[in-house]
């Protein structure tokens, strides 16, 4: 199942001719999506997005802190972060009586590495508010994860990007994140919580007008893909970057690392 969250700081670019387009355009490729809308009416009979897969139901939220200084035109809605409105859209959420509530927020400071104080204000909002797992982009770099199994809630402050042109140090890769989630049945009271949560590495090659996303649990170490220096040494650099910071500040998430056994290859033309 293909879902995208599209309330983000360029969700405007194009006016409302480009978000009502966007919204057309999945639409017709059957791809589920959230967090722009035509209308109020639209917005109130499809949010929060109920979605079901595998016997699990979510409720997802997504909020953008702007619109690069662009109006929104009625009756058209993007979601911008509100702490009024994100409790009552909590509040909602919670009466759909899914098995988990996934925030998904466009936040924080491009380039820094933490998250800041809004950050994890927001976060905290959300997850006093019901949310598992509270997912966040727009810094185009790593920052930080977040599973407090005690209270059995996770937070990504920032998957960097996952396919970007920007090649600068720290900007030019992201993550993947992996959660597994378990359903116990208690004296007829279905419980879900979170089994396992990964992250898988990822770095993103630019070659002429191409782009490739490289998987780092494949391609650690690799001598014959990556043939240029200069690239091998961004892949190199992008790699220790990220473990150092992960390493050090993520809580009870690990990177996911492949089998010694498994190699493949994509051919660069």
């Amino acid at each position: 199942m293909d879902i995208l969250v599209t309330a983000n700081n360029h969700s405007l670019d194009r006016r409302r001719k480009g978000l009502e387009r966007t919204l057309k355009v999945l639409d017709s490729l059957e791809i589920l999506h959230t967090g722009t809308f035509r209308d109020s009416l639209e917005r109130s009979s499809v949010y929060p997005l109920l979605i079901e897969k595998n016997g699990f139901t979510f409720s997802l939220l997504n909020y953008t802190y702007g619109t690069n200084g662009i109006a929104v035109t009625k009756p058209n809605i993007v979601n911008l972060i509100d702490t009024v409105a994100i409790k009552a859209d909590l509040e909602k959420a919670r009466s759909q009586h899914s098995d988990a509530i996934i925030v998904f927020m466009h936040w924080g400071i491009e380039y820094q590495s933490l998250p800041n104080q809004e950050q994890k204000k927001l976060a905290a909002l959300c997850l006093l508010g019901g949310a598992k797992l509270v997912i966040g982009s727009h810094p185009h770099v790593l920052q930080p994860m977040i599973w407090n199994k005690n209270e059995d809630q996770l937070i990504v402050y920032s998957l960097g990007n996952f396919l970007s042109g920007q090649r600068p140090r720290y900007r030019d890769g992201g993550v993947m994140l992996w959660v597994e989630l378990q359903k116990v049945s208690r004296q007829g009271i279905s419980v879900t919580s979170i089994k396992k949560a990964e992250y898988e590495l990822e770095w993103v090659q630019k070659w002429n007008d191409d782009f490739k996303m490289f998987p780092l649990r494949y391609f650690d170490g690799d001598t014959i893909l990556i043939k240029a220096k200069s690239m091998h040494d961004a892949f190199t650099l992008f790699s220790s970057d990220s473990r150092t910071l992960l390493d050090k500040h993520n809580v009870n998430i690990e990177e996911r690392r492949a089998p010694k056994s498994i190699r493949w290859y994509i051919p660069l033309s």
